[in-house]
């Protein structure tokens, strides 16, 4: 995942920090945060382990809705690794 972002331009950081007080958590770690540095875009990815429904496992998916509710107007993609 890391590769494709800095292929595409993204200077990329891994295992970002997010203060995120109103989450179950005081902070969370993003896994990989790209930012392009021309069109300001930003991704959050997070790396985990899924159920098999396809879905993340709980402790996942609670990072993943604080990281959301504290940074506004972004969606954090989950990429498994154990599919």
């Amino acid at each position: 995942m890391e590769i494709k972002l800095k292929d595409k331009g993204f200077d990329v950081t891994n295992e970002k920090y997010i203060q995120t007080p109103n989450g179950k958590k005081r902070g969370r770690f993003v896994d990989v945060f790209g930012k392009h540095p021309e069109t300001k875009e930003e991704r959050y990815i997070q790396v985990g382990k899924e159920n098999k429904n396809g879905t993340p496992v709980i402790r996942e998916r609670d990072a993943i809705k604080d990281i959301e509710q504290e940074v506004k107007n972004v969606k954090v993609e989950f990429v498994p690794y154990n599919k």
